[in-house]
């Protein structure tokens, strides 16, 4: 994390972080690393727990701390996006970060692939955070590979538009009912039509307060049934 802010960055979420992060440490993980701990040395020394209720209890006990261990990664995640502030002047190949965070989802996945159409128009090096944006295109890339059908993988696509650029994640997933779209960016909400997700729901708030630390800007919509997740570069582009 870069010590000089943007002109746009208000620093008092900065000033707040080491408090909050350690009073988070202190009262979830702290407690979490305990249960843990106990969970463990019941599966491998609890030899009379071998009844059939009693391994549908560890079982449920492993579920709920997994679920868990993804709320805190995800708190952390939402925390670190937003009070990074982002470096001055910085510039990054954006065509190798978006590159490489494909790779990262895809090697999740067996087999799985998510291709990527680039404009020859726009050029790769941009004046943009790379470590933010990144952050934000991994969830906007996790998100859209956990809702896709199988057999219709997510595309990326990024081309020039008459105000700048776009980076667009399209995905053939159910389309968001219209009446939750003003809560779509909110921490931990999860669509009724997405009652299954495993996840916190935090990905697509720690990708939006990321994007807007660079200068982007995220947005939502539905076009020939498909869902797009776009980046919108403007100001941030420079002339080819």
């Amino acid at each position: 994390m870069s010590d000089s802010a943007g002109p746009n960055v208000d620093p008092r979420p900065v000033a707040l972080e080491p408090a909050f992060v350690s009073r988070l440490t202190h009262d979830l993980r702290v407690p979490f690393a305990a249960v843990r701990s106990a969970l463990y040395l019941l599966e491998r020394h609890g030899t009379q727990l071998d009844g059939v209720k009693e391994k549908k209890w560890i079982e449920a006990a492993s579920s709920s701390l997994n679920s868990f261990e993804r709320l805190l990664k995800g708190v952390d995640l939402y925390l670190h996006a937003l009070t990074w502030v982002p470096t001055s002047n910085a510039t990054c190949n954006l065509q190798e970060v978006v590159q490489a965070e494909i790779a990262a989802v895809q090697d999740q996945r067996h087999g799985f692939t998510m291709p990527l159409n680039w404009d020859n128009k726009v050029p790769p090096t941009q004046p943009i955070d790379g470590p933010l944006i990144a952050l934000a295109l991994r969830q906007l890339f996790d998100n859209a590979a956990k809702h896709s059908p199988a057999g219709h993988p997510p595309e990326v696509r990024l081309a020039a538009t008459s105000s700048g650029w776009e980076l667009a994640v399209i995905n053939d997933g159910p389309a968001i009912p219209s009446h939750e779209e003003a809560q779509l960016f909110r921490p931990f909400f999860h669509s009724q039509s997405h009652r299954t997700d495993p996840g916190p729901g935090l990905g697509l708030a720690i990708a939006r307060s990321a994007a807007e630390k660079t200068g982007c800007r995220l947005s939502h919509s539905r076009r020939a049934e498909r869902t797009w997740f776009s980046l919108q570069f403007e100001s941030l582009i420079r002339s080819s």
